[in-house]
């Protein structure tokens, strides 16, 4: 199976579930479960600052998926709608990101099977539909192990740097990532010269 046909089946498998989670879940999705990072981005949005309080910065969170929220709700508003949507997309991105990972190590039928089981976790299809940070964790750890395997496989300094960004990126979103990095540093060292 090629790209062209995996990549819409994939966005499909993924989107399908989701979206039915999205429209049910509707009144809940901004007030329901939300993560501290809803109130930075609002505050940022509302008065430039980052954090809990107006003029005063906070650390208190880990700011990646504050800032993704930042743009979402300064170009589209605070709604139900703009925040899955942009969180769907995040969740195919990773639906293709894991399928690319399996395909590079499995092969493509494999890859499909795993990127299709991994995205219709029932946990996932819930969880990616509101507002929790996870939904950068994710797309961030397959970025990183899709990129270690491509380094691995081909060195150049371009996909050295944006495993470098990449790495970067995850330990904001979430300091649990902090040791993926390391495993991935590992691979590289026992795969390359």
């Amino acid at each position: 199976m090629t790209r062209r046909v995996a990549y819409p089946l994939l966005a499909i498998i993924c989107a399908v579930p989701r979206v039915v989670v999205l429209v049910h879940e509707r009144g809940t999705i901004l007030t329901a479960y939300t993560e501290k990072s809803d109130i930075f981005a609002q505050t940022f949005v509302q008065h430039g600052t980052f954090g809990f309080i107006p003029g005063e910065p906070s650390a208190a969170t880990q700011p990646l998926y504050g800032w993704f929220l930042i743009p979402i709700y300064w170009v589209f508003g605070r709604s139900w709608w703009s925040v899955g949507l942009s969180q769907l997309v995040l969740a195919i991105v990773t639906c293709w990101l894991v399928y690319e990972i399996g395909r590079r190590v499995l092969g493509r039928r494999w890859g499909l099977v795993g990127a299709a089981v991994a995205t219709l976790n029932p946990y996932l299809i819930w969880h990616d539909m509101h507002v929790n940070r996870e939904i950068v964790d994710q797309v961030c750890a397959a970025a990183l192990v899709l990129l270690t395997l491509m380094v691995a496989e081909r060195p150049s300094k371009r996909l050295a740097a944006l495993l470098g960004i990449v790495t970067g990126l995850a330990m904001l979103g979430n300091t649990r990532l902090v040791f993926l990095p390391v495993l991935c540093a590992g691979h590289l060292a026992w795969r390359l010269p």
